[in-house]
């Protein structure tokens, strides 16, 4: 709205003129109070839907010594119902293989994934040069049950990886565990990829200090 003012009047001024309006009056604070109210329920509906949609698959990152097995965990923290889990995996080190069917080998977590079971397959080899290790080997897991079963819990270690780190790499060396990008895939049970997002990991390779042993106030009786 417009102040009354005349035409040469308008023309004489620098900025465009407009009556201030008094918020305290009735029947502006009764739309103030509308639009606060529909920011705040655009900002809940907002909230809850980041929330619905928290699916993460994530590689720890951990230290630990060369020339020992670690037991690298993959998380899966959902808050969706989770059925099924595929990813593609890049390891600095070779899994171990089943004696057997000479088949790679992971570790599923009784406590999240009793139900399921998996498959694994060497997808081969490729250069990366990372922390002294020129290559790295890629796998595809896929974890499943045959009845559709849900994922128990929805937070903690889905899986583990044994990797036999080279006693030859030296301390501080950083081996980077990708998870291929886009290969992520946590089904739920109308078969819809739910994932939000996934995680990369690091190895860190640390020595573990050993204790300085060092006799003191010992003596002898004659």
């Amino acid at each position: 709205l417009l102040p009354d003012v005349s035409v040469e009047e308008f023309k004489e001024l620098d900025v465009l003129p407009v009556k201030s309006v008094d918020p305290n009056s009735p029947k502006n604070a009764s739309i103030m109070r509308y639009f606060k109210f529909q920011l705040l329920t655009i900002l809940v509906c907002l909230a809850s839907a980041m929330q619905a949609q928290t699916n993460v698959l994530r590689v720890d990152s951990v230290s630990y010594p060369a020339g020992k097995t670690l037991s690298l965990p993959i998380l899966l923290e959902n808050t969706s119902d989770i059925t099924g889990v595929q990813f593609e995996i890049s390891l600095p080190v070779e899994l171990p293989t089943d004696s057997e069917t000479g088949n790679p080998v992971i570790n599923l977590s009784k406590k999240r994934a009793a139900n399921h079971q998996y498959t694994c397959r060497n997808m081969g080899r490729q250069w990366r040069n990372q922390g002294g290790i020129e290559y790295y080997y890629n796998y595809r897991i896929i974890v499943f049950s045959d009845d559709n079963a849900l994922l128990l819990d929805n937070t903690g270690t889905l899986l583990t990886l044994d990797l036999s780190l080279p006693v030859t790499l030296a301390n501080g060396a950083k081996l980077p565990v990708y998870l291929q990008s886009k290969s992520v895939v946590l089904s739920d049970r109308q078969m819809n990829n739910v994932v939000s997002e996934q995680k990369d990991g690091l190895i860190t390779i640390e020595e573990i200090p050993r204790p300085d042993l060092m006799p003191s106030d010992i003596s002898f009786k004659k």
